[in-house]
């Protein structure tokens, strides 16, 4: 793995090891964890310093992630445990919280110590490791495939197995509906990030928004190209989609469309706002990675790399970087 600055020098090569599978930054204290294709999970600085590794799990581990307030390291691993570490303690790291029978897991946002918990049979509770009560599980009648908190932790997305209907529940595990959202098997799910509206994309292409209680507000586009993701801006005020044959598109929020950021002929498999919400970047099967403005009329910039030799693309937390992950474990940072 290795550290670039904004202009493309080399600052820092990482001897981690194994192929490199996935990198995250710890918040903001200068530090990356990295999983490695041998399920080694390592804390670096920015020197390139091993200061940690993490090993306790007897399957391979599926994801790494970083608490809200950074003192907290959660793996998930395919032996249906995920295990909860401590970032702060200098000494030799040992598991602090085992959870068992887990398929996925998230840290609620609002940097509290409540868990959202997928089991390993499709039923979904509520956790706070270490205090009582220990568990609220949601009763849901059916299987679910995953599950999301809202931006506030207020509120639980749950989406069901048949793939095009969702629940909402509050943070006590009650719920308050549940719905069919489409024809279709359902793409993607996201909150508004001022946590008043839903966005739901399905694969018949038709993209809809929702209120926090579950109330249809907007049908943004139906039976069009399929799609892949949505999401808001940070503003909450626009909303960006991509998929298959479709590129992606940039709407003002229950309005017409405001443009057409890459060609319909184009696949585009990821799209994100920045931070800050006046930039956009696109990764594309055939343009690889390219830089937008706001409003998605003008192209900034296209990375200058082997557009087939991209993984991921993805902002850091501050919005003046973008990661970019690469065969043989390379990471590389661009301004």
């Amino acid at each position: 793995m290795r550290l670039w600055d904004e202009r493309g020098r080399l600052l820092t090569k990482y001897s981690v090891p194994g192929d490199l599978r996935e990198a995250a930054l710890v918040g903001n204290q200068g530090r990356v964890a990295t999983l490695s294709r041998d399920d080694t999970v390592s804390i670096w600085d920015l020197s390139g310093r091993l200061l940690k590794t993490f090993r306790g799990h007897s399957g391979r581990i599926n994801a790494i992630r970083v608490s809200p307030d950074a003192e907290t390291l959660l793996t998930a691993s395919e032996d249906t445990t995920a295990k909860l570490w401590p970032l702060a303690d200098e000494l030799a790291p040992e598991c602090k919280t085992e959870l068992s029978d887990v398929a996925s897991v998230r840290f609620a946002p609002n940097g509290g110590d409540l868990l959202l918990i997928v089991t390993s049979d499709r039923r979904v509770s509520l956790r706070r490791p270490g205090k009582l009560p220990m568990d609220s599980e949601l009763a849901e009648e059916r299987e679910v495939r995953d599950a999301l908190f809202s931006p506030d932790s207020r509120r639980v997305v749950t989406l069901g197995g048949n793939r095009n209907d969702l629940g909402l529940w509050d943070s006590e595990g009650r719920l308050l509906l549940r719905c069919c959202t489409h024809e279709a098997p359902l793409t993607s799910v996201a909150f508004s990030p001022d946590g008043r509206h839903l966005l739901t994309t399905s694969a018949d292409g038709a993209v809809k928004v929702w209120t926090a209680e579950g109330a249809a507000v907007a049908s943004l586009v139906e039976k069009t190209d399929r799609l892949v993701g949505g999401q808001f801006s940070p503003d909450s005020s626009r909303i960006l989609t991509f998929g298959s044959d479709s590129g992606a598109r940039l709407w003002a929020y229950r309005k017409s469309l405001v443009s057409t950021t890459l060609s319909p002929e184009h696949e585009v498999t990821s799209a994100q706002f920045s931070p800050q919400g006046d930039r956009l970047i696109l990764m594309s099967t055939l343009d690889g990675v390219s830089l937008w403005d706001r409003e998605g009329r003008h192209l900034v910039s296209e990375m200058e790399e082997d557009r087939s030799g991209i993984y991921s693309a993805c902002w850091v937390a501050q919005g003046d970087a973008i990661v970019t992950t690469h065969p043989g474990g390379e990471v590389k940072v661009w301004s």
